[in-house]
């Protein structure tokens, strides 16, 4: 199959399950195998990114727009190669959004240590996969929002977010959408994007999802076998009425960023950091092969540097759904009555 082909199920992958009887359609949304990405719109940062977001360390501030100082922090913030638009067409389904808010001028931008493209920006790419794709459905993310102090603040951010997707197209907290309602209700219903946010009474106030409906934990290893050990224990003990983020992620210690002075040496980014990880979803599988509650129980999963030539993650992920549903078919016909 050549790459445009590969492209264009990927990008519809939802939208074929749907339309078979049962199958994926059929699982809650908290049950399926979601791939998604860290920092998402993180790939728009480079080495000209020198405004401060609300997670740049105080230290590091002062020397933000010293060049070798910015070029070094822009290859360790920077986690996707390709653009939120790219991450959905290539099949990822869970975007992970971080946002600074400028109180005076009432800006926001998309973040990483440093800001990078505007949040509306970033709508208007999610908008464009939706138009095309009216039969797939996005989680995004809003789990860090920086120099939001009032309700105002927070009020503009969630305006901006729903206007530019569209109010019919976001599932709403008072509707009877839930995060273990199967996806086909999603579709039927025509919401396309779960938009979750982090200040829970600005969710209240604009009726999408808060916080208190998905579950995220950071394993803080620079250790493979320690962040897929991490990993599977966080999956096994999920709450099972949320949905759960598996971070499938290095954390780098000042260690590796001091290689960021000098690009000969490895790992000299946060992209090279992560080219390990890239296979642990075909590790996971082969674990839940032996272990169907894990199987069930894994949900959204993230990487840095989501998409390579072969969309090695994001083909791994996807595979385990066809096993999920062979899964849950078991268990019906094993349950006792």
């Amino acid at each position: 199959m050549v790459a445009s082909d590969a492209v264009e199920r990927l990008s519809s992958w939802m939208t074929r399950a749907y339309r078979e009887a049962g199958g994926i359609a059929s699982l809650p949304l908290n049950e399926l195998a979601l791939p998604g990405s860290h920092n998402s719109a993180s790939y728009a940062i480079t080495s000209c990114s020198t405004v401060p977001a609300g997670d740049l360390g105080d230290s590091i501030r002062p020397f933000l727009k010293v060049p070798p100082v910015s070029a070094v922090i822009s290859r360790w913030t920077k986690c996707q190669r390709y653009s939120v638009f790219d991450q959905l067409r290539h099949g990822i389904r869970y975007i992970d959004a971080r946002v600074q808010y400028c109180p005076r001028t009432r800006a926001m931008s998309m973040c990483h240590g440093v800001c990078c493209i505007l949040l509306q920006d970033c709508m208007r790419q999610i908008r464009a996969f939706l138009d095309s794709y009216p039969q797939e459905v996005v989680i995004v993310d809003f789990n860090h929002v920086y120099g939001a102090d009032r309700d105002d603040h927070h009020d503009d951010i969630v305006r901006e977010v729903v206007n530019i997707i569209g109010r019919d197209r976001v599932a709403r907290q008072s509707s009877c959408l839930r995060p273990m309602t199967p996806l086909r209700e999603f579709i039927d219903s025509g919401v396309q994007v779960v938009v979750i946010y982090d200040e829970a009474r600005a969710a209240e106030r604009a009726d999408i999802w808060d916080q208190s409906c998905i579950l995220s934990s950071w394993p803080n290893t620079d250790s493979y076998d320690r962040v897929l050990a991490h990993a599977c224990e966080q999956a096994r003990r999920r709450e099972a009425l949320k949905l759960h983020v598996m971070q499938l992620l290095f954390t780098p210690e000042l260690k590796h960023i001091r290689n960021g002075l000098l690009r000969w040496r490895s790992p000299s980014s946060i992209l090279r950091f992560a080219k390990p990880l890239r296979g642990a979803p075909a590790a996971l599988f082969a674990k839940c092969r032996e272990d169907p509650d894990l199987l069930r129980n894994l949900n959204v999963i993230i990487v840095d540097d989501c998409i390579d030539e072969d969309h090695t993650f994001v083909e791994a992920t996807l595979a385990m759904n066809a096993f999920k549903v062979l899964n849950a078919h078991a268990s019906v016909e094993h349950a006792p009555g």
